[in-house]
């Protein structure tokens, strides 16, 4: 008996898969996940043609933005064309992937940065940060300056982020530790955060090695020497190596100071409903991305 490997498995369903809407000469949009097709459905709702999702990660087993790669890889009716798109996140690489032309890469870490990093940040801000309660804890109120609320942010998960930076050498279990699907563990992973927080949202480090020595996620690694590696690693660029999910669950943790109703995909929920089309001309890669799905609009706009 042969024995296929999952992920083989599912790289041969994909490309099916894919190989089936490719006759019907439709625009497909390939992303990773429901959440990165939700970031652009403000722009999915107005587009003229008829758009085939492809969310990879309602069908694979494999990791989502590999998985794609590997799409493009190895089907060249894929591989630089027009009518097809695919966004990966780029994670923690540094380095740029331009290999294909319609295979966009993120600029920050991951899509859900780019809700925080926009313009409609503020008017989220506005609505459901900007609380007296709030204001008591960091020390400042977030609407006064957005962009040092930005970097308050950036800095309390500052330490996270160092640890997954220098994950080969610690083998930190995140996909477990704060886990981002299913849709439950995601909805519900503020409430993991809320155990490693400080009352002024920073992360207590003794108490999330505690955590990971006790479910035996760090059994190598005394906690000074967790923190030894920690502080003297420096990181230059935050903006570009902080993780969304991180970014959310934070924020929701935040706003639950004074309002118990939120969660993490209410608060994605939030996020998404302050954008507007302008929000989507701010960064290069929605930039495209706005382009190619609005390009039969502007067309008609034209000859009109």
């Amino acid at each position: 008996m042969i024995m296929i490997r999952p992920d083989e498995l599912d790289l041969k369903d994909n490309i099916a898969e894919l190989e089936i809407h490719l006759k019907s000469n439709k625009k497909i949009f390939i992303v990773e996940g429901k959440g990165d097709l939700d970031y652009f459905k403000l722009l999915l709702d107005r587009a003229e043609e008829v758009i085939t999702p492809f969310v990879v990660g309602d069908k694979s087993t494999n990791n989502c933005r590999g998985e794609i790669i590997n799409i493009f890889d190895v089907l060249p009716e894929v591989q630089n064309n027009p009518n097809v798109i695919g966004i990966i996140d780029r994670d923690f690489n540094q380095n740029t992937f331009d290999k294909f032309t319609n295979l966009k890469q993120t600029e920050y870490c991951d899509l859900d940065c780019y809700y925080v990093y926009g313009s409609n940040f503020n008017n989220f801000v506005s609505q459901l940060v900007s609380h007296y309660k709030i204001t008591n804890k960091i020390g400042f109120n977030p609407l006064d300056n957005i962009d040092h609320f930005r970097e308050y942010l950036l800095e309390c998960l500052l330490p996270l982020t160092k640890m997954r930076l220098k994950n080969d050498l610690l083998n930190i279990p995140f996909n477990r530790v704060l886990k981002k699907s299913p849709i439950q563990d995601r909805k519900d992973r503020h409430k993991k955060f809320l155990k490693f927080l400080n009352d002024d949202f920073t992360i207590n480090m003794n108490v999330f090695y505690t955590y990971l020595s006790s479910n035996g996620s760090l059994r190598h690694f005394e906690c000074q020497e967790l923190l030894d590696v920690i502080n003297s690693f420096q990181v230059t660029n935050k903006l570009h190596v902080s993780n969304g999910h991180d970014l959310i669950s934070l924020i929701t943790a935040i706003i639950k100071s004074y309002r118990n109703d939120y969660d993490d995909i209410k608060t994605e929920e939030a996020l998404r409903l302050t954008m507007n089309i302008e929000v989507f001309e701010e960064f290069e890669l929605t930039r495209s991305v706005k382009k190619w799905i609005l390009s039969s609009c502007e067309k008609k706009e034209a000859v009109s």
